[in-house]
């Protein structure tokens, strides 16, 4: 069967808690290990769900089954594995009764001595109505246009495909919303995301689109969309587009929207939004660039629950043009989670108070030493309980790693936390969280990556903290997503407890390691703070902490088989940090592994 879910080990005392199942308790002897649960062959209404697992104690398995309901909802339903439909080590189940394009969430548990002890979850999202599960169908998302003008615009969507059959092409079809006869552009690339540049349009007119996949021979299409152009080029006066606002918080909101103009440009002086609550009389103004074309920002420092309008405007020869009025209202400001530290460092997770277990630190490095240049290196959650780090966050971007020094081994306690730091671990190397090679622009930036809090324990052979190993080898992955690009790859390295059972030299060992990325979608040099959903993407990886011969070494193009991918959303409910709380687009609900390379 196709391995489409994730690898994961049972949850202990803490990590059980996030099944929101009030029949788990906590279990004195030891307890069963997951090391597999997923599901498979997704039809319309049923699919397989299956799981392995391990159990070394005296104990005995008196039931085991799966538990499951619809994202949507709270409250699991119970199926019991029938004799015949479980073992020792493995269980399966025939699940049915399903609803059509539908996406669940289930685990498995075991009960032993009447105690029950369950897995992580997982999701699955059955198939469309009369979907042959052998020959699975294409899945889209939403089609989108961008950079609209009024002759063209770039249109995009992604979509999965988990079937073995050949793609031949891909592409969009797009017509005139009061036409009925479609006109078709095919891809440079087959792969997802779809990307086309539809040209030779009409100004001011609505278009429908839809993104198709062609798989040996056979044309499945995505859902329509509609977008319209702006008004013709030629005017001597702008023309501008619906204004729309996005990513609406309780704080912030961004605003985007559209203007032409066929005169001279130079005659351009200036060009912004402004913004106002829908009570006040007067505006704020915010700068962008005069070239025309498409206008965003993100603005803060907002009020919640308040009505605002805005507009793009525009000056052209001393006198000002603007669109239409927007409107939005920010959302009511729960007051139940810290943000991060800095508003304008877009890879710190939100500060989480633990008196007396969590510290955090924030290196201000300097980029060059002869010019004095100042730059951010790293920000880092420490736990004085686990006497480990809890998160590392870094923007990663060529400049950092300018090979301007060697590396410095400069290896020592952080002095911006003021307890005690374990550095070394007998039978466990020093593992960096951020890599020394990704900080050879100066001296005191590499000193910095030698802080203690910046150390883990890692298994060094065979084959994780080393040459060719599991965690190098993602090391290695991550700095392609990063190095000789022109946008900054924003980086979030954690370490992860399923259970607490080892500790050495007073750390607890983390039983896996992960990261979490976020970055433009095509490198896009622009800042993510002010990007769309449509212009970023965000993808977690976790890597077991184990030992692995050579041969079981995950490679990049297994991590989705092998179940290493997750959505931000789902590291969220595993660690309970709260992710790029600065960004607010972030597609932390989704991730397409094709975005990625992977």
């Amino acid at each position: 069967m196709k391995k489409i879910a994730i690898c994961c080990m049972v949850l202990w005392a803490t990590a059980l808690a996030a099944c929101k199942d009030d029949r788990t308790v906590v279990l004195d002897q030891p307890r069963p290990s997951f090391s597999l649960v997923e599901s498979d062959e997704e039809s319309a209404e049923s699919t397989w769900l299956s799981a392995e697992y391990d159990y070394s104690g005296g104990g005995v398995i008196t039931q085991v089954g799966f538990s499951y309901k619809r994202e949507d909802q709270n409250v699991y339903t119970d199926v019991v594995c029938a004799d015949g439909e479980w073992t020792e080590r493995n269980a399966w189940y025939r699940l049915e009764g399903l609803q059509p394009e539908t996406t669940y969430r289930y685990y498995c548990y075991v009960v032993v001595d009447g105690v029950r002890c369950n897995s992580i979850s997982n999701t699955f999202t059955t198939a469309p109505e009369g979907t042959d599960p052998s020959k699975p169908e294409p899945v889209f998302g939403d089609p989108s246009a961008h950079g609209v003008t009024s002759s063209g615009a770039t249109v995009q969507c992604s979509y999965t495909y988990r079937g073995d059959q050949r793609i031949d092409k891909s592409g969009f079809r797009y017509r005139k919303s009061s036409e009925s006869a479609y006109r078709e552009i095919a891809s440079a690339e087959p792969a997802s995301p779809i990307v086309c540049t539809l040209a030779g349009l009409e100004p001011n007119t609505a278009y429908t689109i839809n993104a198709y996949v062609v798989v040996e021979g056979r044309t499945y299409r995505s859902a329509d969309a509609v977008f319209t152009t702006v008004g013709d080029a030629s005017q001597t006066v702008p023309s501008f587009g619906s204004p729309v606002s996005y990513g609406v918080t309780a704080t912030s909101a961004g605003m985007a929207c559209t203007f032409s103009y066929g005169g001279d440009a130079t005659k351009i002086t200036e060009a912004g939004f402004r913004y106002k609550t829908a009570a006040a009389s007067s505006y704020t103004a915010r700068a962008v660039s005069t070239a025309p074309g498409e206008k965003s920002i993100t603005v803060d420092g907002l009020s919640s629950s308040t009505a605002y309008d805005f507009h793009l405007y525009v000056v052209v020869d001393g006198k000002t043009y603007r669109s239409a009025e927007g409107s939005f209202t920010t959302q009511k400001q729960s007051g139940t989670q810290s943000g991060a530290k800095y508003a304008g460092w877009a890879e710190l997770p939100a500060e989480q108070v633990k008196s007396g277990d969590y510290y955090y630190a924030y290196h201000i490095t300097d980029v060059n030493n002869a010019t004095g240049r100042k730059a951010r290196n790293y920000g880092v959650c420490y736990s004085n309980e686990l006497k480990c780090a809890v998160w590392v966050a870094a923007p990663m971007h060529p400049f950092y790693a300018a090979k301007n020094v060697k590396r410095t081994d400069a290896y020592g306690s952080d002095p911006d936390i003021p307890i005690s730091q374990p550095g070394k671990w007998t039978g466990y190397t020093r593992g960096h969280m951020l890599g020394s090679a990704e900080r050879l622009v100066s001296r005191t930036a590499n000193v910095q990556v030698f802080y203690h809090s910046n150390i883990a324990p890692q298994l060094g052979q065979p084959y994780f903290n080393t040459g060719g190993g599991a965690w190098n080898t993602l090391e290695d992955w991550v700095d392609t997503q990063w190095a000789n690009t022109s946008d900054t790859t924003y980086q979030v390295i954690g370490s992860y407890w399923a259970n607490k059972n080892k500790k050495v030299g007073g750390t607890t060992i983390p039983t896996h390691y992960y990261k979490v990325l976020l970055r433009t979608k095509g490198h896009k040099n622009k800042w993510v703070v002010d990007c769309s959903r449509d212009e970023l993407q965000c993808i977690a990886i976790m890597v077991e902490h184990r030992t692995y011969s050579k041969n079981e070494v995950p490679q990049p193009s297994q991590y989705q088989s092998k179940g290493m991918l997750h959505s931000v959303k789902e590291m969220e409910e595993m660690t309970g940090l709260t992710f790029f709380p600065n960004v607010p687009n972030a597609p932390k609900d989704t991730y397409n592994a094709s975005d990625w390379g992977l």
